[in-house]
């Protein structure tokens, strides 16, 4: 895989982008701001870096990491901004056609009025395809709604994934109890030429209601219109979902959040017309050292296919703080994968796919770290009635100024 020239026309679109917002905090305080770069350096061992099957010539790679990134953050009693910036790159000397660079900027921007909040996340990230498509496990994500589901997991092939998102959202309270939010989730995903993927874009228009009907709970109600398009008219799907469901705080630290719904999928480029349940039940558990995630999740999910798939996906992921200096993590990301087709018997790119994910940091100073990580995957890729495993480890020195006093 090769370095490549990231895509300087979609980082100038973002950049302008969060210069607009920049500009509208203009009456912001300097001491607003705050700036906390990252500089990391590390080792990564990959015992079948391509997940075949193990009776072929495995890929087995052993490098060094490098990355560079920053969090600028603005904070005011209106309004909240950060951008991450990050660039990663891999390097393997024995296996150099993997060799490859990320790039990823993440930014967030939050207006609250009286009545009126607007939000919009943006998100700009390049990389090989062997890390963009496969589904890894983030320990460090704190939102349910944020879980990615677009990849795959197709990983046996060399190029890059390029993917732009945006997704801005306006939320009206009618009263203290009661809220409106119309929010739009905007994916743009290219290819490399040569890989035989198909470049689409995923656009979703929703709107939530919600009305609290205690201190602790809310119901809410929801319908989505969505357009799945495939670049060079090879196909267009649009969808209409509908879902209800529970918002609730069991405890003062445990809470779940529950819907069910239906999502009616249809194509008239290939006639298809199906209707899928959708779904999802989240249990999360915050304690003072001990964070706990686990959902299920029944969705109508894109990617570089061309198809729209139902997934039924498990996401378990646990945090704890030990002491004052280590700090460990557990994850589980399991699913079923089928396509949406119209011939059943046909099981077009079936895909079982299980990953299980061990963290200890140490916080050796205020801002010096180490990390260490362990990764195993497992994929069964029915159609071609094999499977694949591979155990990943990977070793991380970092610093960050500013770290928490030890």
């Amino acid at each position: 895989m090769s370095n490549t020239v990231p895509n300087f026309s979609a980082i100038r679109l973002l950049g302008a982008g969060t210069a607009a917002l920049l500009l509208a905090s203009t009456a912001a305080n300097a001491q607003n701001w705050d700036l906390v770069p990252r500089l990391a350096v590390g080792g990564e061992v990959d015992d079948n870096a391509q997940l075949t099957v193990r009776t072929d010539d495995v890929v087995k790679l052993e490098g060094y990491l490098l990355e560079a990134a920053a969090a600028i953050s603005y904070d005011s009693a209106t309004t909240d901004f950060v951008i991450t910036p990050l660039i990663l790159d891999r390097s393997y000397p024995d296996e150099e056609v993997f060799n490859s660079t990320m790039y990823d900027v993440q930014m967030r921007y939050t207006y609250r009025g009286q009545r009126n909040r607007f939000r919009f996340d943006a998100w700009f990230n390049e990389d090989d395809i062997r890390n963009a498509e496969r589904a890894d496990v983030d320990l460090d994500q704190q939102d349910p709604d944020d879980i990615p589901d677009d990849d795959t997991g197709l990983v046996q092939i060399a190029g890059d994934r390029t993917r732009i998102q945006a997704r801005p959202s306006w939320t009206y309270s009618w009263s203290r109890a009661s809220a409106s939010t119309l929010w739009i989730d905007y994916r743009d995903v290219t290819y490399d030429a040569e890989l035989g993927f198909t470049d689409y874009t995923d656009a979703r228009f929703t709107l939530d209601y919600s009305n609290n009907f205690s201190t602790r709970s809310a119901w809410f109600v929801s319908g989505a219109l969505r357009n799945y398009d495939l670049e060079q008219d090879l196909g267009e799907f649009d969808s209409i979902a509908f879902n209800v469901g529970l918002d609730t705080r069991l405890s003062e630290t445990l809470r779940l959040r529950a819907r069910i719904g239906v999502e009616d999928v249809e194509s008239s480029t290939s006639g298809l017309n199906e209707t899928k349940p959708i779904g999802e039940l989240t249990f999360i558990r915050q304690l003072e050292t001990i964070r706990l995630l686990a959902q299920y999740r029944r969705s109508v999910t894109t990617s570089g296919r061309g198809r729209m798939s139902e997934r039924d996906a498990v996401n378990v992921r646990m945090t704890r703080v030990l002491n004052e200096r280590f700090e460990a993590g557990l994850g589980l990301k399991a699913y079923r994968s089928r396509p949406i087709q119209l011939e059943p018997d046909q099981p077009l790119f079936d895909r079982n796919y299980a990953q299980l994910t061990a963290r200890l940091t140490w916080n050796i100073t205020r801002s010096f770290s180490m990390e260490t990580m362990y990764l195993y995957t497992f994929v069964d890729r029915e159609v071609q009635g094999e499977s694949a495993n591979s155990n990943q480890f990977i070793l991380w020195f970092a610093y960050q100024p500013g770290g928490a006093d030890q």
